[in-house]
């Protein structure tokens, strides 16, 4: 971020995140996005149309396959905010399933999980 702009708030979401998120809340995510970064500002109206403006135009990059402004922003971080009880559902279970397999079988238990 070489910009003079900071923003107040950066999210990515990954493909792996969006999948979560679609797989709980159908129709909360267009389905050919494959990875997201939300960035946010916050001033007053004619500063933040000037940064939305310029962060725009510092993510018009090679490989990037759209940058735009949403009048929606609020749809936006309930998809953001629905990842994180997903996130922790998954933790839950991987730490269940790490919890109950002893030291000396830990290998084996890998194995399993993984096949």
């Amino acid at each position: 971020m070489a910009q003079p702009l900071i923003p107040s708030a950066l999210e990515f979401l990954d493909a792996a995140s969006l999948d979560l998120i679609r797989a709980k809340h159908p129709g909360m995510l267009p389905d050919d996005t494959r990875a997201m970064l939300m960035i946010e500002v916050d001033g007053a109206a004619g500063e933040i149309n000037g940064a939305t403006e310029s962060i725009l135009q510092a993510c018009q990059t090679p490989g990037l396959i759209q940058a735009a402004a949403v009048a929606d922003t609020q749809s936006l971080w309930k998809a953001r905010k629905a990842l994180s009880p997903l996130l922790r559902d998954i933790a839950r279970a991987r730490s269940t399933r790490t919890s109950s397999c002893r030291s000396r079988a830990c290998p084996n238990c890998c194995t399993a999980c993984t096949n």
